[in-house]
């Protein structure tokens, strides 16, 4: 039995799969009845270029690319990326160093046994089978499935970050591609050969949507519960339990809680057992975390009263790092605060509006001004002032953010184009770097 065919047992023939080439981004696509036809296709492009096939499969061809994550078919189980570091094929610098070290995490963490882990040259391949491969009826049962996945990806790359301080990315949607074993990764030079790590797994073991499900619902309540992780993840400087914090100032001055409480259908399991953390300090946070909860269609009373009710004895509130390392959420790419505020919960006691304002806006101390970290629109304290001094019930707008720990302070902005980081450190200044993507990369010129 070839590769794909073991991946793919006891499936519908006549799903399709696609293969993707990366240097054209040209998409072929075979049925399930052609797998040896497809990996004849992929081992021959392989020695000039780098080749996927898509992890999920489809009921029919796609129009669009490769297939998209809300029309595939069928999944033949959970894969997640575990890179390694290399600084020629990854800009991330808190990775493993090796195959050994993601090894004895996986055993040390005791993450369940991947059916198989693949070495794509620069990282590694873990994959999760099912005892058979699961196609989806319904839209309501890909999206659950999809849900379940993405918390078993969020358990793994919490842990990893807790335990190792290793920043995973997030791979967790269903159209994701992935490499075979016999092809190369031409990201470096020479490529590096995939290859199957043979004897590291127990007997190709399996596991159900739902065993994998369990674990990461049993982690994350572990990881939340701890008083302080291994890397600090959950500790609030000087944090002390209040339960009598606003929501409105929190969803205020956190555009990732405002997004949750805008679209909980689409929250993740650890997503709503954050928001619970959080909600559970807040005076009203039962009503509110009800009503945010009772929006999807799965809401059940009493489970929710539960949950709440363990998140206000058991779980602390998310910090901003830990936020961000296992949600990805693009709010906080641009967000003012950062590096200044450790959790949603210090605007806990603030002004709404106040809260909002800091959300949004930095201060330039060298050009004594307020810059928007969204548009990049600047405005002096005195314009600032005429635009918002009716948000301050005490006093000046400005003097109010100035005198305030919360707001997001810079000695300078300055144009970087190229470095993502929208805050960084020069010569033990504080810069806020004005330049965002636009789609046109910076390139060396012929000087």
């Amino acid at each position: 039995m070839t590769f794909l065919q073991n991946t793919y047992a006891a499936c519908n023939s006549e799903f399709w799969l696609p293969v993707w080439t990366k240097s054209n981004k040209r998409t072929e696509w075979f049925r399930l009845s052609e797998l040896e036809v497809a990996e004849q296709r992929m081992l021959e492009i392989a020695h000039t270029d780098d080749v996927y096939f898509g992890w999920c499969g489809f009921a029919e061809r796609s129009t669009i690319g490769r297939g998209r994550s809300e029309d595939v078919a069928f999944s033949p189980g959970i894969t997640f990326d575990a890179d390694i570091l290399s600084a020629d094929a990854h800009a991330q610098i808190n990775l493993p160093a090796s195959t050994e070290e993601i090894l004895n995490w996986i055993h040390s963490a005791k993450i369940p046994c991947p059916s198989r882990i693949i070495h794509s040259g620069n990282g590694c391949y873990l994959q999760w089978l099912h005892p058979q491969t699961v196609e989806f009826d319904s839209e309501a049962s890909r999206r659950d499935y999809a849900k379940k996945t993405a918390d078993f990806h969020s358990a793994l790359r919490i842990i990893a970050n807790e335990q190792k301080g290793w920043k995973f990315d997030t791979t967790q949607d269903l159209a994701r591609v992935t490499r075979m074993p016999g092809t190369f990764n031409h990201k470096t030079n020479p490529p590096k050969p995939v290859k199957a790590l043979d004897n590291v797994c127990r007997g190709n073991q399996r596991y159900s949507i739902d065993d994998l499900w369990n674990w990461a619902n049993e982690t994350l309540l572990a990881v939340s519960a701890s008083p302080v992780s291994a890397s600090g993840a959950h500790k609030l400087e000087n944090y002390t339990a209040t339960f009598d914090a606003s929501s409105e100032a929190i969803s205020a001055g956190c555009a990732w809680i405002r997004s949750q409480l805008a679209r909980p259908v689409s929250q993740t399991y650890d997503e709503w057992l954050a928001m619970a953390a959080i909600l559970s300090r807040c005076k009203g946070g039962e009503q509110t975390f009800h009503e945010m909860s009772k929006q999807d269609p799965r809401y059940n009373y009493g489970e929710a009263a539960q949950k709440f009710s363990e998140a206000k004895s058991n779980l602390k509130p998310r910090t901003c790092s830990s936020i961000q390392c296992s949600f990805s959420p693009p709010a906080c790419e641009t967000c003012a605060v950062t590096g200044t505020v450790k959790s949603p919960m210090a605007f806990g006691a603030s002004q709404p509006d106040l809260a909002f304002l800091q959300s949004e806006w930095v201060l330039d101390a060298e050009r004594q001004s307020f810059v928007n970290i969204l548009t990049g629109e600047t405005k002096t304290e005195a314009a600032f002032r005429t635009r918002f001094n009716h948000l301050s019930s005490r006093r000046s707008v400005t003097n109010e953010l100035i005198g305030d720990k919360l707001t997001g302070k810079v000695d300078r902005t300055r144009y970087s184009p190229g470095i993502r980081n929208r805050f960084v450190f020069r010569g033990g200044s504080r810069v806020l770097n004005s330049w965002t993507p636009g789609g046109v990369e910076p390139q060396p010129g012929d000087c």
